[in-house]
């Protein structure tokens, strides 16, 4: 996909504002794979509109993925939904915790722990009274209580101890 010199301009509801210049900023990028089929930007963008989407929320690492997303649902004439990219768990060295990246797994015995954990990376502030309550007693507490306002306002969260 050739790009014009537009700006793409969105507000994430996490990161704050956003500007990219299609042309220097982001540049050319593929929309259709050599197989012949859509490309991750197009298929996004396509799928998000086609089921009506209202609301897109993911990693901050994807964040640079948005303005290619905004910019072909603006060609197809289509309104985009709205963003919020959240912070990522990182190494110390920045580098973010993930399973491409060689990153322990998750314990699944711990799955509880590991919620009040998010959350509290999250600045979710969950009460000690959740300590030992169920996965589904915890998201019951983290839909109530969620407070977008409260999440870091960073690409990424580092941690220095492998606990999580």
């Amino acid at each position: 996909m050739r790009c014009e010199a537009v700006e793409v301009y969105f507000e994430d509801a996490i990161q704050g504002p956003q500007r990219r210049q299609m042309d220097t900023d982001i540049g050319d990028f593929v929309i259709y794979r050599k197989d012949h089929l859509p490309a991750y930007q197009l298929a996004t963008a396509y799928d998000d509109v086609a089921q009506n989407i209202s609301h897109v929320v993911r990693g901050c690492d994807l964040i640079d993925s948005t303005p290619r997303q905004i910019y072909l649902q603006k060609l197809l004439g289509k309104t985009s939904p709205q963003y919020a990219h959240l912070p990522v768990l990182a190494k110390a060295d920045g580098q973010k915790l993930s399973k491409q990246n060689l990153a322990a797994p998750l314990n699944p015995d711990t799955s509880n722990s590991n919620l009040l954990k998010a959350l509290t990376l999250l600045n979710q502030a969950p009460p000690k009274s959740l300590v030992g309550a169920s996965c589904a007693d915890i998201i019951d507490w983290a839909i109530s209580n969620w407070q977008l306002n409260r999440v870091p306002r960073t690409s990424a969260i580092r941690k220095t101890q492998p606990d999580f």
